[in-house]
């Protein structure tokens, strides 16, 4: 084991994640050059990868606790939160059917293609970026931004111009989207005024009042 992948591994990080950052602390006396010839070597035997400049990962041998690429995708980006299509997988309303993950942030859009997958980031415009969004334990130490199931709705709105008012909530939600009846009209609406309020967008506070009366 390459002593960069041993100093790593012994920090016990979630999934093995680290940045240069942790490479200046375990290693401060050493120059810049020294310090991206460690990564060079530990890349070249298969014991560590790169997701981005500056982030990586250690490989699945070395790894103390599953990766879990909700946590990656906080760590691509941040401040960014798991949302749309990615979220509503995990709450369970939608088919696992999805690749890679999106990412609502407040900057421009963008995406990365990495080793682990793609992640998308969708630049959103509104008053509170965290209205109806959790910091949860996804698992095994991993923690991550997550959108609750109605924020995911409303931002998944704002993206797709699809979702107009020519259609009933309901039908896209059930159609499109492959949502189940039930999930549908039985879906909780805690927060839901927060969430309303944050957008200034009038069809996504359109479709959330629809939706919310088809209950």
């Amino acid at each position: 084991m390459h002593p960069l992948t041993e100093s790593i591994w012994k920090q016990k990080t979630p999934g093995g994640l680290f940045s240069d950052t942790a490479i200046n602390l375990l290693y401060p006396d050493r120059s810049v050059a020294a310090k991206r010839a460690m990564v060079n070597k530990a890349h070249a035997r298969g014991e560590i990868e790169r997701l981005r400049p500056g982030l990586y990962y250690l490989s699945k041998e070395y790894q103390s606790a599953p990766l879990h690429l909700f946590a990656v995708a906080e760590a691509i980006y941040y401040p960014s939160y798991v949302t749309a299509e990615s979220a509503l997988r995990y709450h369970g309303l939608i088919p696992e059917a999805t690749f890679g993950v999106v990412s609502a942030i407040m900057s421009r859009s963008r995406v990365y293609e990495t080793p682990l997958g793609r992640f998308e980031y969708r630049r959103i415009v509104c008053r509170n970026f965290l209205a109806g969004v959790e910091w949860i334990e996804i698992e095994h130490g991993c923690w991550a931004a997550l959108a609750s199931p109605l924020r995911a709705i409303a931002d998944l709105v704002y993206w797709r111009t699809d979702a107009s008012s020519s259609r009933s909530p309901e039908d896209f939600l059930i159609e499109s989207m492959r949502i189940e009846p039930e999930d549908v009209y039985d879906m909780n609406f805690e927060g839901f005024d927060d969430v309303l309020e944050t957008f200034t967008n009038a069809r996504v506070r359109r479709f959330l009042r629809n939706l919310k009366k088809a209950r």
